[in-house]
């Protein structure tokens, strides 16, 4: 089960996977692809076409896939 906080902006085009954990202010945009088992903690954006594989973790304010 996905824990998605109400203030995620997850766009229309991304896939994200089963037991993500998405923090407040996070930014997905669309193409990318978020696996199984990861956690997004608060002020993470991703970006571009970015494959995100299972089981990570990503800390407040990284910014991946961005140029």
């Amino acid at each position: 089960m996905n824990k998605i906080h109400k203030t995620a902006i997850i766009e229309n085009n991304s896939v994200i996977g089963s037991n993500v954990t998405i923090g407040p202010y996070c930014v997905i945009e669309d193409g990318v692809k978020i696996a199984n088992n990861n956690i997004l903690y608060s002020s993470v954006c991703i970006s571009g076409e970015t494959e995100i594989g299972d089981g990570n973790i990503f800390y407040p304010f990284c910014s991946i896939g961005s140029l």
